[in-house]
């Protein structure tokens, strides 16, 4: 064996010794792995039959060819870059942490803050030794900073595999792949429940970036609007995450459920949005769900404390699809303008005492 083969049963080889192909798992058929390498297939198939003399991998017949469980990949390291405050983000890096383990990963999460806040000091600092330290994947959200992105950017022109999870798409311009909550399923799933209870007059309320005509939450209500045009939508939006600490957002709730045509049913991008609906509607008297019916959405302690209708997102199901997808990224080249892989999970409506029959 000569030449380009030997080139393509090193390359390999070397997959196979540092963990990028771990021991058990299926190659690409031989004509794949021509063309990926830009060689004949008698090359690819020379370099297959090498590694198969040397122990590296084992044909099974009829299926495939196989990484030989005796090899001992040194060891695999992943990044988690995300929120860790807040239920649904502290549920993500747990679980991950968890099945990244048990998948033979060795893994640091690096938590970040207020995604509309600038990157603080020490995560970027953290971000770039995580960088040079080019770990075989880094798992992270989507966060619309420049300077995380331009990170990001540096990570994936390194040929470092990123999979963004908590969203159905990459950032705009980004590649990468995807691992996520079918948000746009979720939230029609919620939006349909209230109208089939007859509620035809429906305010939504969310931080102000989810109303963006590219995001799958205003991409669902353009749906819902078009498949129910009788219904009326009426959008309260937030300018940050913490209502708790504005006051205005709190009035202008209580200003649309004191009105004379007041919804009769409150949508809200988060159970806390929901819990805060709540309490402004009771310290008005309004009865829930008799007279005003509200929603919430990623089913968070909040939602079981206030008896919540929300949306399940799974992100225990999310994890062990980002571990799984890990030999299918580690088996693609390098990271390109487009998603290489999506998985989307999808959510549960989960019906509580909160919602309850509109006008008819």
């Amino acid at each position: 064996m000569q030449g380009k083969a030997v080139s393509v049963a090193t390359d390999l080889k070397d997959k196979i010794d540092t963990g990028v192909l771990i021991h058990g798992a299926k190659l690409p058929s031989t004509y794949q792995i021509a063309k990926s390498y830009g060689v004949a297939y008698p090359t690819a198939h020379k370099a297959i039959q090498q590694l198969a003399k040397q122990g590296y991998v084992y044909r099974k017949q009829g299926e495939g060819t196989y990484v030989s469980k005796n090899t001992s990949p040194r060891t695999k390291q992943a990044g988690i870059i995300m929120r860790t405050e807040g239920h649904i983000f502290g549920e993500m890096a747990h679980y991950l942490l968890n099945y990244l383990q048990d998948a033979g990963y060795h893994s640091q999460v690096i938590p970040l803050g207020d995604p509309n806040k600038a990157l603080p000091l020490s995560a970027r600092s953290a971000i770039e030794r995580l960088i040079n330290s080019n770990p075989s994947v880094i798992i992270t959200e989507v966060q619309n900073n420049k300077e995380f992105l331009e990170l990001m950017r540096k990570a994936e022109s390194s040929g470092i595999k990123i999979i963004w999870t908590l969203c159905s798409e990459p950032p705009v311009g980004m590649g990468g792949n995807v691992v996520g909550p079918d948000m746009f399923a979720g939230y029609y799933k919620i939006a349909e429940h209230l109208i089939k209870l007859g509620h035809k007059r429906i305010a939504v309320f969310a931080i102000h970036h989810l109303f963006e005509p590219s995001d799958p939450f205003a991409r669902a209500l353009e749906q819902i609007k078009t498949d129910y045009p009788y219904v009326e939508f009426i959008p309260l939006q937030a300018d940050s995450d913490y209502e708790q600490e504005n006051q205005d957002v709190i009035e202008r709730i209580k200003s649309i459920l004191q009105s004379n045509n007041r919804p009769s049913a409150f949508l809200c991008s988060l159970d806390f949005r929901a819990k805060v609906v709540i309490e402004s509607a009771r310290h008005l008297g309004l009865n829930i769900p008799e007279e005003i019916a509200v929603t919430g959405f990623f089913d968070t302690p909040w939602s079981e404390s206030y008896d919540i209708t929300t949306v399940k997102v799974h992100p225990d199901k999310i994890a062990y699809s980002i571990v799984e997808m890990l030999e299918k990224v580690q088996l693609t080249g390098s990271n390109d303008s487009q998603t290489s892989w999506r998985i989307l999970i999808e959510p549960t409506l989960i019906v509580r005492g909160t919602t309850g029959r509109g006008e008819e």
